[in-house]
């Protein structure tokens, strides 16, 4: 017979030996304490060596007023592929022809352009238009979508 057979053992019996269950131990908590003060270590250590880089962000200077500067020029893209562009709607081949003749004027000027898509117009067009003022040369913003009822009020 095998050793972990016990001739008294019943039905009721507790003997652990038959089952082969052993009693579960708890982990003990100084090991779980080394384990965290090692991690802590360990990263205290590397992040000493991460060399952080500086953002450099340019402010106006003391004597200089935001007045100076002309508010950007805002483009409306429509979601019927029409175009408003200081307060003129045009079709986008139209605008895209005034804006070429207007390209080197505004490159000159360094002026920004604020595209505002409507909202529902495709992610597609909007990136389109932004590459293609990139393209000629103009700082272009992308700024959040408007609403129909804003762009309608802007004609």
């Amino acid at each position: 017979m095998s050793s972990l057979i016990s001739l008294n053992a019943g039905p009721g019996s507790t003997d652990t030996r038959l089952t082969g269950a052993r009693r579960k131990r708890p982990i003990g908590l100084t090991a779980l304490i080394d384990v965290v003060f090692i991690l802590l270590m360990f990263f205290m250590l590397t992040s000493s060596f991460i060399h952080q880089k500086a953002i450099t962000v340019d402010s106006a200077a003391a004597g200089q007023s935001g007045a100076d500067t002309p508010p950007p020029a805002i483009l409306l893209l429509r979601t019927d592929l029409s175009v408003i562009w200081s307060a003129d709607e045009q079709t986008a081949p139209a605008f895209y022809e005034s804006l070429q003749a207007a390209t080197a004027d505004i490159a000159q000027t360094e002026e920004t352009i604020v595209l505002m898509p409507e909202a529902g117009l495709p992610l597609q067009n909007v990136l389109n238009a932004w590459q293609g003022l990139q393209d000629a040369g103009i700082n272009a913003v992308l700024a959040e979508s408007v609403s129909k009822e804003v762009a309608d009020s802007w004609n």
